[in-house]
């Protein structure tokens, strides 16, 4: 059960194993490929190298030749330089393609070169993975063994857990048994509840009708209430107004009381001011008498006697006070 990580993977210790192997293997091909290659590759460089002495040959029997023109005729000297120069663009052009091919191998023996140093440098280092990867495995494996045996273990324990749920069960069916009876003896205190309950949903129908009854019975009192107040809001707002009138009459007669003693009391005052009235009052309010109240208007009463008090006061301010006592005591004597 246990896991080993590997290019961002978890796989099991045998999947690892064989990844390993697997790895070495095509490491150790590559070197093989590698080889053949440059076996291969051993052959061309050698015709490469003897076509290059065959043009270096031609290209000396050119000179050659071309000594020999001018020693020869005209005519054999102009198809000797024409083969010779046609032989030797094909020596070029063979010379150039060899020069490709040469440049080519070269290329690749290189590559190959740099592939095998570093696969030389991998091989190393995958190798030091490897060995890595190994000794992790085989703690995995110490681990794996040691949670084998706790596995072991926790075995033992489920199977002494299973016996003791087995004995759980057996104590459950004898507790079903007896819950079973108690349920049996449910039933039956339920079937007589319902019969109560019928009795009962039948007395509570009774007691619906008869409250439904006093419903319309509240109803209609409820109408009637409903009047009454109506009429004693009436009624109230009535006895609010004549509350209202009585205060005004109360107030008014108060007002009227007010001015009667007040008035008295200037009566009284004017009695004790002037003594002829007190000699005049059994003349007060006769006709053909100057007291005929009835005859003249108090208010142009009072407008006259204004005018006359201001009248009074202008003349008194023009006449001499000093001459008037002097007069009245002269009067007087």
């Amino acid at each position: 059960s246990s896991l080993f990580p590997i290019c961002g993977s978890s796989i099991s210790i045998p999947q690892a194993a064989l990844y390993v192997f697997a790895t070495i293997a095509d490491t150790t091909n590559g070197l093989g490929l590698t080889a053949r290659l440059i076996s291969e590759l051993l052959p061309l460089q050698k015709n490469f190298k003897d076509l290059k002495a065959q043009m270096e040959l031609k290209s000396y029997d050119l000179s050659l030749f071309q000594s020999r023109a001018e020693q020869n005729e005209h005519h054999k000297l102009c198809e000797l330089v024409k083969r010779i120069e046609q032989e030797l663009l094909e020596a070029k052009s063979a010379a150039s393609e060899k020069q490709l091919l040469y440049d080519e191998c070269i290329t690749t023996v290189s590559l190959l070169k740099k592939s095998i140093c570093e696969n030389t440098n991998n091989q190393d280092v995958r190798l030091k993975d490897l060995e890595k990867k190994i000794k992790a495995i085989k703690a995995q494996v110490q681990s794996a063994s040691k949670d084998l045996k706790g596995h072991a273990n926790e075995k033992e324990r489920l199977l002494m857990e299973m016996e003791a749920v087995k004995q759980e069960c057996a104590s459950l069916e004898s507790q079903s048994v007896s819950l079973k009876q108690q349920i049996n003896s449910l039933t039956s205190e339920v079937d007589g509840h319902k019969t109560r309950i019928a009795s009962i949903r039948n007395a509570d129908d009774q007691a619906q009708s008869e409250l439904n009854l006093f419903c319309s019975k509240i109803k209609e009192c409820d109408t009637q209430i409903s009047c009454i107040l109506r009429e004693q809001q009436e009624l109230q707002h009535k006895i609010s107004e004549t509350n209202l009138e009585r205060k005004k009459m109360e107030n008014e007669v108060k007002r009227m009381e007010m001015e009667q003693k007040s008035c008295s009391l200037k009566v009284e005052k004017l009695i004790e001011k002037h003594a002829w009235i007190t000699l005049e009052k059994h003349r007060f309010g006769r006709s053909g008498t100057d007291y005929d109240f009835a005859s003249c208007d108090p208010h142009t009463a009072r407008e006259d006697f204004e005018k006359l008090q201001v009248e009074q006061s202008g003349l008194e301010k023009r006449v001499n006070k000093k001459a008037m006592a002097l007069f009245e005591k002269s009067e007087d004597e």
